[in-house]
């Protein structure tokens, strides 16, 4: 798969009506225009696929996230295991069931990759965000076993200065406030551990669970981007397979990284 990415100054008007990591969730006139005034530089990213095959757990391997990591995980030549709460909840791989703060060190460092693909969209969850991450990256400290995360894009920047994140703005609708900042938690538990190899990989704010996958996307890094169509937009498909490629390449060892797709 091939990644042309493409960066231009941003002159368009935006509306959001659907929010990172919370698929289905419609919201009206999210704009944030005014705050993405300049986005420049260009590069062009190319993956080439290694033929290693991993040993690949994924936390929260029934979600919309999740199920499409294992399917395109499994497509790639890897083993997967899942980690779901209750028996059934994901056919066609291994599964260990339990309550994923209650994942072992032992159980965790025998894999290649964990990936977190955990949901926690209701107020008396969003705790697992940071309670999970600290739980895998002092688990995972010096060892060989990399952690990748499906993140927000509430933390995402809106401004080259790194100054103001997504939530920050003032149309931030109130009640996803909470998740986005235990997202944005999560993030700064990972920077402080440099004895990690972590990736956290923040979607577009629009994240379509109904769109179909494209090799045609864009990356970018800290701050919120846009594709050809002036839209910060990405189908959970596209999604699943850039986490795939990334899992294989290894691009973005201690970043975080976002994407859109054109």
């Amino acid at each position: 798969m091939r990644s042309s990415v493409e960066h231009n100054p941003i002159e368009t008007e935006i509306h959001i009506n659907n929010y990172p990591s919370m698929a289905n969730v419609q919201f009206s006139n999210l704009e944030f225009t005014h705050l993405l005034q300049r986005y420049k530089s260009s590069s062009k990213v190319a993956f080439t696929k290694r033929s290693m095959n991993m040993n690949i757990l994924v936390i929260g391997a029934n979600g919309n996230a999740g199920r499409r990591i294992v399917e395109k995980a499994l497509k790639a030549g890897h083993q997967v295991t899942g980690v779901v709460r209750r028996e059934g909840a994901i056919e066609g791989i291994p599964t260990i069931v339990k309550d994923a703060l209650q994942l072992t060190k032992q159980e965790l460092t025998q894999f290649d990759v964990v990936v977190n693909a955990t949901s926690a969209f209701t107020p008396d969850a969003y705790h697992l965000q940071t309670d999970l991450t600290l739980l895998l990256v002092k688990a995972l400290a010096n060892t060989n076993t990399r952690l990748i995360v499906v993140g927000g894009a509430g933390s995402l920047y809106v401004d080259e200065d790194h100054t103001v994140q997504l939530y920050d703005i003032p149309d931030f609708p109130e009640e996803y406030l909470g998740l986005a900042k235990a997202q944005g938690n999560a993030i700064d538990i990972l920077r402080k551990f440099s004895n990690v190899d972590w990736t956290f990989f923040s979607p577009a704010p629009i994240f379509d669970a109904e769109g179909a996958e494209s090799n045609d996307y864009v990356i970018g890094n800290e701050t919120v981007i846009l594709n050809k169509e002036g839209q910060p937009y990405i189908s959970y498909e596209t999604y699943a397979q850039i986490l795939v490629d990334e899992i294989n390449n290894h691009k973005f060892g201690r970043q975080r990284f976002t994407a859109v797709q054109n």
